[in-house]
């Protein structure tokens, strides 16, 4: 959908503001990770341009069914490196709703490491 590509240029631009034009007025954005959810989108929005640094996103996949989108996202600075899933919905050409599930960009927990469960996966 044209709304998350956008979206993500927009995360990806810095230009927060910008995504009040793609919000609903009463979008809910939840983070499932962190037991939060977002009390406006202009705190959505001030929440982006608090967070530290200067990230960029890399759309990896985007899945549409109906009024509903799913986007894996590479979000990364000079220092760090994430996953971000989100589930979009839609509402007369706006986003009404995101779930946002962060993940780490890491390596082999110890753990696993030279049990032969898996090999190295390049991207």
């Amino acid at each position: 959908m044209k709304e998350v590509v956008k979206f993500w240029e927009v995360i990806s631009g810095a230009e927060f503001d910008e995504l009040l034009n793609l919000l609903a007025e009463d979008c809910e954005i939840i983070f499932p990770n962190t037991n939060e959810i977002f009390i406006s989108p202009q705190k959505y929005v001030e929440f982006n341009k608090a967070y530290p640094g200067r990230w960029y996103a890399t759309v990896k996949d985007i899945m549409v069914e109906k009024n509903r989108a799913i986007s894996i996202t590479l979000v990364e600075s000079n220092e760090n490196s994430f996953y971000c899933t989100s589930v979009f919905e839609f509402s007369k050409d706006k986003i009404s709703r995101i779930y946002e599930y962060w993940g780490d960009n890491g390596s082999v927990p110890s753990w696993r490491t030279g049990k032969g469960f898996t090999k190295k996966w390049l991207r």
